[in-house]
């Protein structure tokens, strides 16, 4: 029995052991992950002061910024069509190709327009020469005709007159019958009345012609013109003249189709369409940011096909619109660049830096100092240790207090005991807002004492210093235990046991200069 139970102990045995040595195996990697991270958390940071982590304060650029995506488009377009439904004769350019204003860029056959215009000028010189015949109004020879035709009508009538009265009395005396008599009364009838129209013909030629048949006969002419500058005009479609100065983008038809009258594509737009040289950018910048943008601003962007080189240029409009993306307002900024990149074409998407304020060659401190300097004071605080706050004006939490740019100019000097001001406050634009907080400064014993800066600018990583600092000046940015605990164990109760903060932490007392240690 105990020979069998012998080889499932060994079998046990040998279980634990391989676990144990798993369990310490796993140990050991968790503690050379944790050393590789602290070494690397100290090795980003330039300077280590005990157990904390430290920077300068040094000299550098801070920028304000808009960021927004855009597309780079001509700065004007043009979408040409031909007038008429003909067949394309020929087209005398292709997609790419530099045009000018006036350029011929195709025509069509003209063969049916030609007909339209001969129709429509044979019409306007009839209806003119009626026009010219009433208003010239009638000659001699007419009226010598019309009073001839009078005298004629009249002889008529009077031979109609005589013959009716002699068959009167022939009919009395029984000589002929009624219908002999009506016929000789129906003569005289008609006798009378080409005499009169006779008479009347001759009034109106010396009377002259009507203004209504006159302003009848106008009428036709202006008619008839019309016409034949309608033909003529379309006669003039068949050919393409390029309107601009610029590109040829697109051409949709070919040789021998059929172009649609003034809409000569399937898609909706012209026959080719021309683009200008000239180039800019359309952004679109949201309603959060907009507030911020005025034209005039000076504008960085990249393109992603030149990843590695930045262009410049300057808002040169905004639209009064907002458009509705993905339910967010945003509004169209265009941008004019500095010149006329080589490397850029339409339709390229960008990458757009619209430059609010930028200061260069001003005193610059990480924004984890004053970050890092709120959260000290406040452990300080929670652990007893009183802080007596300076007439600074700044809370001695290290909270930041906003005011206008230039009314903080004027209130900095007092927490300049260092002489310390590389802006002046009160001359700079108030394109932005000072802000008054503390941060800690690393004192000749090594240790950190709170003082009050004025804050001006800041980017993503870094303020401006515009007052309470000078170059060169310590300043503190974290602390190792922090750090460690913060990328290892995720901030973990038993590694917050191990700072500093709350562990017998130094007494300070707060002031207008610096800081001294109880």
């Amino acid at each position: 029995m105990e020979d069998t139970l012998k080889p499932d102990a060994n079998k046990l045995n040998y279980l634990v052991g391989f676990l144990k040595r798993k369990k310490l195996l796993f140990g050991i990697i968790l503690i050379v992950i944790a050393a590789l991270a602290g070494y690397f958390i100290v090795k980003s940071h330039k300077n280590v002061s005990g157990n904390y982590l430290t920077d300068t304060v040094k000299k550098g650029t801070v920028t304000t910024t808009i960021s927004a995506s855009g597309t780079i488009e001509p700065v004007s377009t043009v979408s040409l069509s031909f007038k008429n439904s003909e067949i394309i004769k020929d087209i005398y350019v292709k997609v790419g190709d530099h045009v000018t204003a006036g350029q011929l860029l195709a025509e069509q056959y003209t063969d049916n327009l030609d007909a339209s215009v001969i129709q429509a000028t044979a019409s306007l010189k009839g209806n003119t020469a009626k026009l010219q015949l009433l208003q010239n109004g009638s000659t001699q020879e007419d009226l010598d005709k019309a009073a001839t035709d009078v005298k004629m009508a009249q002889a008529s009538y009077d031979l109609a007159k005589t013959t009716l009265d002699r068959y009167q009395q022939l009919y009395e005396g029984g000589a002929i019958s009624k219908a002999d008599l009506d016929k000789y009364n129906s003569d005289l009838i008609n006798a009378e009345g080409k005499l009169k129209q006779a008479e009347n013909s001759l009034k109106s030629l010396q009377a002259g012609n009507r203004p209504e048949d006159i302003e009848a006969a106008a009428a036709q002419v202006d008619s008839s013109s019309a016409q034949l500058k309608l033909a003529q005009n379309d006669l003039a479609g068949a050919k393409m003249y390029c309107s601009i100065d610029g590109i040829v983008s697109e051409i949709n038809g070919a040789v021998g189709q059929r172009a649609t009258a003034n809409n000569n594509s399937t898609s909706g737009g012209g026959f080719m369409t021309v683009i200008s040289e000239a180039l800019q950018l359309k952004s679109q910048v949201n309603e959060a940011d907009i507030g911020k943008a005025a034209v005039g601003q000076t504008v960085e962007f990249t393109l992603n096909s030149y990843p590695n080189k930045t262009f410049t240029g300057k808002v040169s409009s905004i639209a009064p619109q907002a458009t509705t993306v993905s339910n967010v307002q945003l509004y169209d900024v265009y941008i004019q660049p500095d010149q006329n990149y080589v490397e850029m074409k339409a339709g390229m998407p960008t990458n757009v830096t619209i430059i609010i304020d930028r200061h260069e060659n001003t005193l610059t401190i990480p924004k984890g100092a004053v970050s890092y300097a709120a959260s000290y004071l406040s452990k300080m605080r929670q652990a007893g240790a009183p802080v007596t706050e300076g007439t600074g004006g700044a809370n001695g939490t290290g909270g930041i207090q906003r005011q206008n740019r230039q009314s903080a100019g004027a209130g900095s000097n007092a927490s300049n005991n260092n002489g310390s001001n590389n802006t002046d406050a009160s001359s700079s634009p108030a394109s932005y807002q000072e802000q008054q907080a503390t941060v800690l400064v690393m004192n000749g014993s090594g240790t950190p004492s709170p003082k009050r800066v004025v804050l001006g600018l800041s980017d993503l990583s870094n303020y401006e210093v515009v007052n309470g600092l000078n170059e060169g000046d310590t300043i503190v940015i974290g602390s190792l235990d922090q750090s460690a605990a913060t990328n290892t164990q995720g901030n973990q109760s038993s590694q917050r046991s191990n700072n500093p903060m709350t562990m017998g932490a130094p007494r300070v007392q707060v002031t207008g200069g610096g800081a001294r240690r109880n």
